[in-house]
């Protein structure tokens, strides 16, 4: 391989294997290398490190782990087996490295985000991200802006369900963005033996993750993974968006009845608000719309009544809990000016004070809410059109404990606003009061 440092070409002696190569030369802005275990990615972000430290003399770099133990046992090693000796110091008190060329790496981990703030940055990359948080990658690119070099951002990991990597590098072409997927088998540099061993240790799913480097669902999911197949087959992108939040994908029949579930965003990190708008009958729901988005308290309880107004009136359940209970009040007040039978078209926890707007998610009740949203999946009533929402569904898992709630790196907005929708649904009234006849029946 040449590269050139100081203004002088140089030929180094590291092999690759051709999709470590093709990963390599790529220079698109953001790029993922998604393969599986011991599939050489690490080995492959080590090379591009060097490769831009060497024609980016005084760049400022940064290199990140999910943990301490992971960056010093993996990431850097990979670095220090591939950097030349003697082209590069590295200080372990501060965890950075100096090339020869003045250029810069600093080595970091993202267990607290937040700490990644701060240098202004030509280039990072993350190792094992799919380990690390979405946070991290959106804190490091808001620092991609060091002037006079190129900017980067880069990943290398084994997959780890339908998490933010799935979402920013698989899940639809978009420009800029580039994936590289390889398999375990596909590092020529392996021991002969190596696949083949674990082969006989891994069922044939995690084999898909952990060997092939695929984002499927492992066992443990949550909810009936082949109603969650058949549901992402039926799902297609929104007819029109109003206000870039509000995601439309029918429009309210005359005669239609509809139910809104919100779930609620803690401040504007993180969780998304999400509410998801139904249609209502003995088949179940079926998604119309949604509101999606980090939004103000105030912002989100508006959205949730223009819906609600748009949608004939829908009934209303927002969580209350949390950043919720600002959104359930605020909620509660705007409907004072609706012509829609007020109060009696939200839910509230205490039926006849009318006193506690909204659906209390805590301990007591949070299982129970989960149960009723697995059971509508599993027997096929509940119907949703938007990919991110089933994809989030898939990626809803059963913890040892037997409770449910995302795996690392996913969210679970779509299906707390959901769950929230079915808890509500049997308390649904419609036209100034009155009880709906499907509620009475069941389904």
């Amino acid at each position: 391989m040449t590269t050139r440092t100081a203004d002088k070409p140089v030929d180094l002696d590291i092999t690759m294997f051709p999709k470590q190569r093709d990963f390599v030369m790529d220079t698109a802005p953001f790029k993922a290398a998604v393969t599986g275990i011991g599939g050489g990615k690490s080995r492959a972000g080590a090379i591009d490190d060097l490769l831009y430290l060497s024609r980016n003399p005084k760049s400022l770099s940064m290199v990140t782990a999910p943990t301490y133990k992971m960056l010093m046992d993996a990431t850097l090693r990979s670095v220090f087996e591939v950097f030349p000796q003697g082209w590069y110091e590295f200080g372990k008190a501060d965890m950075q490295l100096i090339f020869r060329n003045g250029a810069e790496i600093l080595f970091r981990t993202t267990d607290d985000a937040e700490r990644l703030r701060g240098p202004n940055l030509a280039r990072f990359r993350m190792d094992e991200a799919a380990l690390s948080p979405e946070s991290a990658f959106l804190i490091l690119q808001g620092r991609l802006r060091q002037p006079g070099f190129p900017q980067q951002g880069i990943v290398t990991t084994t997959p780890k369900g339908f998490n933010w990597v799935y979402r920013t590098f698989a899940q639809k072409k978009r420009a800029e963005y580039s994936l590289h997927h390889w398999r375990t088998q596909d590092n020529i540099f392996l021991p002969p033996n190596f696949v083949k061993s674990l082969q006989g240790s891994y069922d044939e799913t995690f084999q898909a993750q952990e060997l092939g480097g695929e984002f499927i669902l492992l066992s443990g999911g949550y909810f009936q993974s082949q109603a969650l197949q058949t549901m992402l087959e039926d799902c297609s992108d929104p007819k029109r968006t109003e206000r870039g939040v509000l995601k439309i994908w029918r429009d309210p029949a005359p005669t239609g009845r509809y139910i809104i579930g919100a779930d609620c965003a803690w401040g504007f990190k993180g969780a998304f608000d999400c509410a998801i708008v139904g249609t209502y009958g003995f088949e179940g729901v079926e998604q119309v719309a949604e509101v999606y988005g980090r939004l103000s308290d105030g912002e989100m309880a508006r959205e949730i009544v223009a819906a609600h107004k748009m949608y004939n009136h829908a009934y209303i359940g927002v969580e209350n809990n949390g950043e919720g209970k600002n959104v359930a009040n605020l909620v509660r007040e705007l409907l004072k000016d609706c012509d829609c039978g007020k109060e009696s078209s939200m839910y509230f926890q205490d039926d006849d004070k009318r006193e506690k707007p909204g659906w209390y998610t805590g301990s007591s009740t949070r299982d129970v809410q989960l149960r009723v949203l697995e059971e509508a999946v599993r027997n096929g009533h509940l119907k949703l059109r938007c990919v991110d929402a089933v994809q989030e569904f898939m990626s809803f898992i059963r913890r040892d404990d037997g409770k449910g709630g995302p795996a690392e790196g996913a969210y679970a907005d779509h299906p707390m606003a959901a769950s929230v929708l079915f808890a509500v649904r049997p308390s649904a009234t419609f036209g100034g009061g009155v009880k709906s006849v499907a509620v009475e029946s069941g389904w």
